[in-house]
């Protein structure tokens, strides 16, 4: 698939699934390959696609209970060959629990930066690295 297909992909994702307010697990299942591999520093990766829906979704219910007005921007999009990287920024105010935090009413920004890489047309494999103690610390955690 051509750079620009990627490039579409990775929107779709975005909005087809993580921001999306009707959940979608139709759009990875989808667009990425059934032996996805997801790499994120604070937990071992995760292997295959039934298993990154699980903790994709888990995740997107968890922003959704605790930041309901959440939003996800896209700062910066690269593509080369079979990769992507995407620069974001997640805003929200903290209006109900998140990760045993109970609501705050702060308003929050993380950054991070994820890299997706595709084969034969399919994600598959992603990075990710995000300011998780920023977002914290945000949160008035120490």
């Amino acid at each position: 698939m051509s750079t620009q297909g990627n490039r579409a992909i990775v929107h779709r994702v975005l909005e087809e699934f993580w921001q999306s307010y009707g959940e979608n697990p139709a759009v990875i299942d989808e667009l990425f390959a059934t032996d996805y591999v997801n790499h994120d520093l604070s937990k071992s990766p995760i292997r295959g696609i039934e298993e990154f829906k699980k903790w994709a979704i888990a995740l997107r219910n968890a922003w959704l209970i605790g930041f309901p007005d959440y939003r996800i921007t896209i700062e910066d999009l690269v593509a080369e060959g079979d990769k992507v990287s995407k620069r974001w920024t997640f805003r929200g105010t903290q209006t109900g629990e998140f990760m045993g935090i109970s609501p705050t009413g702060k308003k929050v920004k993380m950054t991070a930066v994820t890299i997706y890489c595709f084969a034969g047309g399919k994600v598959q494999e992603i990075y990710w690295n995000y300011d998780a103690q920023g977002f914290m610390q945000q949160l008035g955690v120490k």
